[in-house]
């Protein structure tokens, strides 16, 4: 295909129907290092920055296409392109909102490769840049579609969290270790492993920012909105949420969530990953740019889940606790309602 012909492509904008990559939700931090598993040895050579602009459609509207307009409005573009094992990566747009990275690129292949349609890209930032900022987990998801037997296009949204506030800047890898290709029932056809690596320098977006007090608790089970951030893109949510029944903080998942404004208007919230430490269990979600001066209500269910996720094997694990008798007399189901104004 040719290349100068990727604007005439039309994408659904049903985005929600993405397949979910395996950054896994969260359990332990070691685990999510090893999903992304990366070498210390990063080779910088052989990039080509081609001579596209904006002009180009494909290059600078792939998050329009997704149906994702307030991230390309407020992207940086990239550009850069690196080729291994004759497929060609390109790194087009990139986004910092709050602690959510947002990256969009474009694959395309030799002719004599045939990936099919439903591939994956297993992108990530490289263990680099997290010792270097002290990255300590990820979440997110990534999305491909096949725009030709040769072209496709991709975008991943991977939420950090860190050993402290998110950095305003920051100059990271972006690095694609491997690609595969499923078939229809998800099962593994091919695997090519090479070495597509992005230095990128990327600057977090100006935001308000607002933490509501208000904290629920219920039978020994504690919730809190801590964090809205509301920048030109999206809105991130934080819902913090601990407990004092001995049991581990990430024993309640944060499920069924709705937002409402005053005015009794719904808004879609995304999920965006999980992660935890010793305070709390921390749950990001996004939705679009809240309207000021409105009052909010945030309700979700705490459900008691069974699993903590998957080890470095792939196997499910029982969550740490499972069984005792606090697990045992803890509530399975609460309803929280938390609310807040902007």
């Amino acid at each position: 295909m040719n290349i100068n012909d990727l604007d005439k492509i039309k994408v659904p904008k049903n985005f929600d129907e993405r397949i979910n990559k395996i950054y896994k939700k969260n359990s332990k931090p070691h685990y999510i290092r090893n999903v992304i598993a990366a070498s210390f040895l990063i080779f910088l050579a052989g990039f080509t920055v081609p001579g596209y602009t904006r002009d180009m459609p494909i290059y600078s509207n792939i998050f329009t296409m997704l149906g994702m307009e307030k991230y390309q409005d407020s992207s940086e573009l990239i550009l850069m392109t690196k080729k291994d094992k004759g497929i060609k990566i390109t790194l087009s747009d990139v986004i910092l909102s709050n602690n959510v990275l947002s990256y969009t690129y474009i694959i395309e292949t030799d002719k004599d490769i045939d990936l099919g349609k439903n591939v994956s890209t297993f992108m990530g930032i490289d263990h680099i840049s997290w010792l270097k900022y002290g990255i300590t987990g990820l979440g997110g998801s990534s999305h491909v579609e096949q725009k030709s037997p040769t072209t496709y296009v991709g975008v991943d949204e991977q939420t950090l969290t860190f050993n402290g506030e998110t950095p305003e800047q920051m100059n990271l890898i972006i690095k694609a270790d491997r690609i595969e290709s499923f078939n229809k029932d998800y099962q593994k056809n091919i695997e090519i492993k090479g070495n597509w690596t992005f230095p990128v320098k990327v600057t977090k977006l100006a935001a308000n920012v607002i933490k509501p007090k208000d904290v629920f608790e219920k039978d020994g089970v504690f919730a809190k909105v801590n964090n809205i951030s509301v920048d030109s893109s999206v809105t991130n949510i934080q819902v913090d949420t601990w407990n004092k029944l001995g049991l581990v903080n990430y024993v309640y998942d944060v499920q069924n969530v709705k937002l409402t404004d005053e005015n009794g208007n719904s808004y879609d919230v995304k999920g965006g990953g999980i992660s935890s430490d010793d305070k709390s269990s921390k749950s990001y979600f996004q939705t679009k740019v809240l309207e000021k001066g409105m009052k909010y209500k945030f309700q979700f269910d705490l459900i008691m889940v069974e699993y903590m996720g998957f080890n470095e094997n792939n196997i499910k694990e029982k969550i740490q606790g499972y069984g005792t008798e606090a697990y045992n007399n803890a509530k399975k189901k609460i309803q929280v309602e938390i609310p807040f104004e902007y």
